[in-house]
């Protein structure tokens, strides 16, 4: 039994995904696996070539440059350079322990993956889905359930097994919800290429679908642990009297091909199989801390990237950055001379992003007439600073507020349930009812409610409260 991973995989094997050229070197692996398909070995050659096309199409120059200058490798493919790198390529992932080279009956080379590039491969693969089956997260406590309430005692090893399994998956699924939800946060408000419009979009519908909140959202809702816990541990309970944990070893040691009478190997049983009946009952025990915790740092996701969108959507700051944008566009454009524009305070050839933050005492003031040059109007350009305008338009700070007062009518106060909202336009402003809140014009303030969700949309939303301001 090896007792050092590195008894099992070549030393060398992380050091392909961790050199300068780890991002090439992933994508060749990527399409080697592509090209075994669900065959067991391929013909080196064939797959040298694949590979070959492979580095021409997707114009990868360093393959083989991280590899170190005491390793030699033979050419292959006479004098074409795509085929040489392939085939340095694959020697590079067979010294490495990534592929096994053989020859078959006929004395043709061939290549097949090894169990270590399977295993973390697949591993590798399922992280940097976004989209992980929620169905399969959401019901691995559900399968823990049933795998112990259906133990069945004429196959109870089978059914050890199955709850053993089941409650990896379960703690596995428990502990990757948090780290995908907080990932997709992260990544959303990183992304300089956005504007917020976009973030917001990613933020409440795009979040809506991920895999992770779902997960979570069923955990915390029609799956939750409250549901499943007491018939869990007592069903464990039940499976640790002596009688049963007798029946069970017994079948154990005949399974497994132990000598049933020998008192070490029952014991060794024995242990197995507590083991897992004392796992089962810690997870049930603190998976309702566990859910909270990650409750607890959902919240903290959500309400510092509203804080950052706050930031960014203030209203003072931001309508000088949609000036600049739309001199921008029509600077670009040729004007015409009946063209008139509410900008003539500031010279066209100034405007970058920080005319604007100048002083007007430190700008370049324009004359009153400005002369136009007569050409025609780029449509396209124009339709865009239109668009930018009208955009801003509907989801600013005065379009959110009179929305607000609109559904406030004559109440002091009201429940983000309880807005009417029919479209897409004002699914966006109730979200950024909390976001404008804290505006010092605001007409109202909301209280944030905890633990509290509503269906909207076919989304699931966190609730509030919004309570107007009180006149001075």
């Amino acid at each position: 039994m090896a007792t050092n991973l590195f008894d099992i995989i070549n030393p060398n094997f992380f050091g392909v995904l961790s050199g300068r050229n780890r991002v090439s070197n992933f994508l060749l692996i990527t399409e080697i696996s592509h090209f075994f398909g669900s065959q067991v070995t391929v013909e080196r050659k064939r797959l040298i070539d694949y590979i070959a096309e492979q580095i021409k199409v997707m114009h990868i120059e360093d393959v083989g440059d991280d590899i170190g200058d005491e390793e030699t490798y033979e050419v292959y493919g006479g004098t074409n350079q795509h085929n040489q790198k392939a085939n340095i390529f694959i020697t590079y992932l067979e010294k490495r322990g990534w592929l096994d080279r053989d020859r078959n009956q006929d004395f043709i080379d061939i290549v097949s993956r090894t169990d270590a590039y399977l295993e973390i491969f697949d591993s590798l693969m399922k992280l940097i889905q976004e989209e992980t089956d929620a169905k399969e997260q959401s019901t691995a406590l559900l399968s823990l359930y049933r795998n112990i309430r259906d133990f069945d005692y004429k196959n109870a090893t089978t059914s050890v097994e199955s709850i053993e399994i089941a409650s990896k998956d379960l703690e596995k699924s428990i502990l990757s919800i948090n780290s995908k939800i907080k990932r997709f946060v992260d990544k959303a408000m990183s992304d300089s290429s956005l504007d917020e419009r976009e973030i917001l979009k990613r933020l409440t519908i795009d979040y809506q679908k991920l895999s992770a909140y779902i997960s979570f959202h069923n955990l915390y809702t029609k799956n939750n642990p409250n549901k499943y816990s007491l018939a869990i541990t007592n069903k464990i309970y039940d499976l640790q009297i002596d009688e049963t944990m007798n029946q069970v070893i017994d079948d154990y040691c005949k399974t497994k091909g132990l000598k049933v009478e020998d008192e070490s190997e029952r014991l060794k049983a024995k242990r197995y199989i507590e083991q897992v009946y004392e796992k089962v009952l810690f997870q049930i025990e603190t998976i309702e801390q566990s859910i909270s915790d990650i409750a607890a740092r959902n919240y903290s996701y959500t309400s510092s990237s509203v804080d950052r969108i706050n930031f960014r959507l203030n209203n003072e700051r931001d309508i000088k950055g949609d000036i600049n944008n739309l001199l921008k566009v029509i600077k670009q454009s040729a004007l015409e001379d009946e063209f008139e524009t509410d900008f003539d305070f500031y010279s066209f050839d100034q405007t970058d992003n920080k005319s604007l933050f100048t002083a007007r005492a430190l700008s370049k003031i324009a004359p009153k007439e400005t002369p136009f040059i007569k050409h025609e109007i780029n449509p396209e350009a124009l339709a865009k600073a239109e668009e930018l305008i009208k955009q801003r338009e509907m989801y600013s700070f005065q379009s959110v507020n009179k929305f607000v007062l609109e559904q406030l009518g004559e109440r002091d106060k009201l429940l983000a349930n309880e807005l009417h909202v029919d479209n897409i336009e004002d699914f966006i402003k109730m979200m950024l009812i909390p976001v404008y809140s804290t505006n010092s014009s605001s007409s109202y303030t909301v209280n944030k409610l905890k633990n509290q969700t509503f269906d909207c949309l076919k989304y699931i939303v966190d609730n509030y409260e919004i309570i107007r301001r009180k006149e001075n």
